[in-house]
This record gives C-alpha cells, structure tokens and sequence, in this order.
C-alpha cells in the first residue's frame, strides 16, 4: 500500500467475518421478506436489499426483524484469518467499524471473538433508516466524527461497490478488498484508491 493511514474504518461482514456463513443469506432474506405486507416477492438473496425495498412504513418492523436475524447469524459467522493479522498493522492506531449490519450484531461478534476489540467505536446500520446505509456516506462521517480524525487522514477497508462508492463521497482513501473471484475488478472499476485481495498479505504495508 501507497498510503499510510492515521486512522481506519473497517467494514464487518467481508473483512472481518463473514456474517450469513452458518446461516445463509438467501435464508435470512427469505425470512426477512415473508414478514413484510404483502410479502415481497422473492427477489434476492440479500436481505439489506430486503430492508431497503421494505414499505416506509414497515421499516421499524423489518429492521427490528432483521436485528433479531443477525444477531443469530454472527453466532455461526466465520471469522476472517487476515483480521487479526490487520490488528496488528493497525496497533495503536484509532480505528471503527463502519456496517450495515446492526451494531448490535457486529458488538455481539467482537466480545466473543475479538473481546480485545470489544470496545471499538461501531457505527452501525441507522435503525429504520436504510437510506441512510452505505453507500450513503452518512456512516463513514460518524465514524470520523467519533475518532477525531479527516478524512484525508483515514482509509477505509471494504469488500463491496457499495463501500467503495461511501468512502469516495466521504473523501476516504478506500481499499477494496477482494475476498472472492471476480471482486478485484469490480472493485478497481468502482474506483478504488487500492485493491487488495484476500491471502495475498495485503495488511503488510498499511
């Protein structure tokens, strides 16, 4: 890496975890959408796609469901090797974790499997606000707000378009980080300062 950061925003569900690993996504949004009325047709295998196409006036309910879904799912989330690794780069460094998880969801997962970081600042999904999510920038500025820090002084660590697109609007150093085939490039074509993908110790020169 080119750039070296005074703080960090980290994504949860890629590069720390990942999240419907033991309980599957298409299952969680499946569930997630027969609860909403009428139910919505079965269209996708995300089930944040499910909160945001939930009626306005259904938000509440479904964002309380899907609070309840990842709460269960991070019980089985399978822990990405290279987070500990990135730990130890970022050493006293400030940093938080930007999700459109639940905060809930992503505080549950750090006290079990990372209690060292259990107390790390977590900017979470705006509850019954999905337009809020990424890649609305309004998470990263909250994250930058609680660490004190510019964005020019921050980088931000994300696996999807979604986080690429907040960290630009934000004005963050974004790193895409590609943990599956075919990331690399979409992820490069979303324009991210950085690609790093997954096994190829990245996190060495942050």
């Amino acid at each position: 890496m080119s750039y070296r950061a005074q703080a960090f925003l980290v994504d949860f569900d890629g590069p720390i975890c990942s999240v419907f690993d033991g309980y599957p996504a298409a299952d969680a949004a499946r569930e997630l959408a027969s609860g909403v009325t009428p139910p919505l047709a079965d269209a996708t295998n995300d089930p944040l796609e499910v909160l945001r196409n939930a009626p306005s006036d259904q938000a509440e309910a479904a964002d309380a469901k899907l609070c309840d879904i990842e709460l269960h799912a991070v019980e089985t989330s399978k822990p990405n090797p290279e987070f500990r690794e990135l730990l130890k780069i970022i050493g006293d460094r400030p940093w938080a974790v930007v999700s459109n998880n639940s905060a809930g969801a992503v505080r549950s997962y750090l006290q079990r499997i990372h209690p060292e970081s259990a107390r790390v600042p977590v900017l979470g999904r705006p509850y019954a606000r999905p337009d809020l999510m990424k890649p609305n920038p309004y998470l990263l500025f909250e994250a930058l707000a609680v660490l004190s820090v510019s964005a020019d002084a921050a980088q931000f660590i994300g696996d999807s378009v979604s986080d690429i697109e907040a960290g630009q609007r934000a004005g963050v150093h974004t790193i895409g980080y590609a943990n599956k085939p075919g990331k690399a490039a979409q992820l490069a074509e979303a324009g991210a300062n950085e690609v790093a993908v997954q096994g190829n110790s990245w996190w060495r020169s942050l």
